[in-house]
């Protein structure tokens, strides 16, 4: 390996340790309260790095909802695709279905491996905009909820937009608060929330969302 690659490799593995350690001190204490200090002691880098790889700690929070988003960009998309242009009743089972199960898979992969604070961090930011919020609306939330909005529309047409943007919201509300919530349901049902109950959860979300919008799951 040359001078070159062994400085790249030792780059980008810093890079990724302080959007890991950054994800956790920014969920924890939200974007104003969080120091780059924090962070970079979270990460074991130097301050300085933060500046050498992002510029500062406002660029550094951007490319962390960038980088996470792109992740759950990848979800919505490949839930679109399941969409085959035919029954629309069918096709909005298909894809609430794909996106509910791949959203749950996501977030357990990710508590495993240590990460899964970011819907921590969306609902802070959601509550309490910050500097990410333009990049959170038109790169997550809008996007997903026009896909759901017109795949709802599609398949029940006299509900109108307005009804079917709020029918939209509904079901990205039931996923966001299953996942934060996920303790309190362990805690109820006397269980740990494996792949069996995550499954089970998606069922319910499902059942839940066609049953509002009257199709029958």
């Amino acid at each position: 390996m040359t001078d070159h690659s062994a400085r790249c490799v030792r780059g980008e593995g810093t890079r990724e340790r302080l959007l890991r350690a950054a994800e956790r001190v920014f969920a924890d204490k939200g974007y104003r309260a969080a120091t780059v200090r924090e962070i970079t002691e979270a990460a074991g880098a130097n301050v300085a790095a933060v500046n050498y790889h992002f510029g500062g700690k406002h660029d550094l929070y951007l490319e962390l909802f960038r980088d996470r988003i792109e992740s759950m960009a990848a979800i919505r998309q490949a839930a679109r695709a399941q969409a085959r242009g035919g029954d629309p009743v069918e096709d909005l089972r298909r894809v609430t279905a794909a996106f509910v199960r791949s959203w749950f898979g996501l977030m357990l992969g990710e508590e495993r491996e240590g990460r899964g604070r970011f819907p921590t961090l969306v609902m802070r930011e959601i509550g309490d905009p910050g500097p990410a919020y333009p990049v959170l609306l038109d790169r997550l939330i809008r996007p997903t909820h026009e896909m759901f909005q017109g795949l709802i529309l599609r398949a029940h047409p006299d509900l109108g937009p307005d009804r079917a943007t709020l029918c939209a919201a509904s079901l990205l509300g039931q996923v966001i608060h299953f996942v934060r919530a996920r303790r309190v349901l362990e805690t109820l049902l006397g269980r740990e929330c494996d792949e069996a109950m995550a499954e089970r959860i998606c069922e319910h979300v499902v059942s839940f969302t066609l049953g509002g919008v009257g199709v029958t799951p």
